[in-house]
């Protein structure tokens, strides 16, 4: 789903929000959603417990109000992804 750039200073879940940055042009051609911004970062459940959360992939980063749901594109679930090597697999 494309290339994707740490955004250190977001105030985002455990410091997670990454968007979607392009390349280069086949990067632009071979994105359905080649205008619209897209990112990667945990997304919390309010009630569940933290080791259940899992990563996004949305086009809104924006915090939810209570019974607002995010629009998600795909999501990794959490045994997919790695903490001990700093990065997303």
């Amino acid at each position: 789903m494309g290339t994707y750039k740490l955004m250190r200073t977001c105030g985002g879940a455990c410091g997670s929000l990454h968007k979607r940055v392009r390349v280069g042009a086949a990067d632009a051609a071979n994105a359905a959603d080649a205008d619209g911004d897209m990112y990667l970062f945990i997304d919390p459940d309010r009630v569940g417990p933290a080791d259940e959360d899992s990563f996004v992939f949305s086009r809104s980063c924006r915090h939810l109000q209570l019974g607002e749901v995010r629009p998600i594109a795909r999501s990794i679930d959490r045994a997919s992804h790695s903490s001990e090597h700093g990065r997303v697999v």
